[in-house]
């Protein structure tokens, strides 16, 4: 009896040691790799065919009118009602919406990556693919050219929520067409510990609401690089970015800004920080611009460091 009652008792143990396991593993996954659903909220018109230019003047002529034509937009394109938009994740239709008498459409993806959106209008049929992050929302504003029938987009942006990776963990995002804004909530924007990576490539990076912008531990490595003007910017309650033990923390950008209540810049340890500017750079901490300590390596190029 006494024997029975013991194995049943290691085996209630063990079952409750699995289910324990189970649940750390559930409830602290992967968040660099979550699967969390993102909201896209567009816009889409038809621009008539006879007020496009060729593509090598296009762009030259946007960059010096951009203002008069966003004036003039509605006069240049037809009403976008009855437009069906359709994502696709995966080579799977994942949602669908039609646009409305103002253009507006509304669709829900299921995880960060890479969508096709295909727009149906009643003459031609259209595609463009973007690239999301998880748990985010965005606004995407695009115009259709009919001939030859293109995604024109005319701003593209999405606000995501903190960034955590840990272990061999990778966040790595690749959109150039997109300004991202992290929003930290009070919390971290983004912190990467053990051996992770956090690699963000886009056309305007913004981190806000932080307590620490950017947090590297262990062997980390954070790379971010924007490529618009302004280009980066970091507002942070402590320290917009704190390099510990041998992170690496790398800023590339045109205008680059770091704004915080403790330090711009704090590196401990052998860590290494470098911030690559090619126009305005200011760091600024109400401590110190820079705190480098221990054998940790900061470089700044032509910043600013203010207090």
């Amino acid at each position: 009896m006494r024997k029975g009652l013991s194995c049943r008792g290691i085996s209630f143990l063990i079952l409750i040691f699995a289910t324990s396991i189970s649940f750390i593993s559930c409830s602290d996954g992967n968040e660099a790799t979550r699967k969390g659903q993102t909201a896209i909220n567009g816009n889409v018109v038809i621009e008539n065919s006879s007020t496009e230019r060729p593509l090598e003047q296009k762009s030259y002529i946007l960059a010096l009118v951009k203002g008069f034509l966003a004036l003039t937009k509605s006069a240049n394109a037809q009403n976008a009602e009855g437009i069906l938009v359709v994502a696709f994740q995966d080579g799977a239709e994942v949602d669908s919406d039609t646009a409305d008498d103002h253009g507006n459409f509304q669709l829900t993806v299921p995880r960060g990556g890479d969508v096709t959106l295909r727009f149906e209008a009643s003459a031609f049929t259209a595609n463009t693919l973007i690239t999301v992050t998880p748990d985010s929302e965005v606004t995407l504003n695009v115009s259709l050219l009919p001939d030859p029938p293109e995604v024109q987009i005319n701003s593209f942006d999405i606000v995501s929520v903190l960034i955590r990776t840990r272990e061999a963990e990778e966040f790595v995002f690749d959109e150039e067409d997109a300004n991202l804004t992290i929003d930290g909530g009070g919390e971290d924007c983004i912190r990467a510990t053990g051996s992770s990576n956090v690699n963000i490539d886009v056309n305007d990076l913004t981190l806000t609401n932080c307590s620490n912008g950017i947090i590297g531990e262990d062997f980390a490595n954070v790379s971010l690089e924007a490529v618009a003007v302004p280009t980066l910017s970091i507002d942070a309650e402590n320290n917009g970015i704190h390099a510990k033990d041998d992170s690496s923390i790398r800023l590339t950008g045109i205008d680059i800004f770091i704004n915080a209540g403790t330090n711009g810049i704090l590196a401990t340890g052998t860590s290494g920080v470098e911030v690559d500017s090619s126009g305005n750079c200011v760091i600024q901490g109400d401590d110190e611009a820079v705190d480098e300590r221990d054998s940790a390596s900061v470089v700044t190029g032509g910043c600013t460091l203010t207090r």
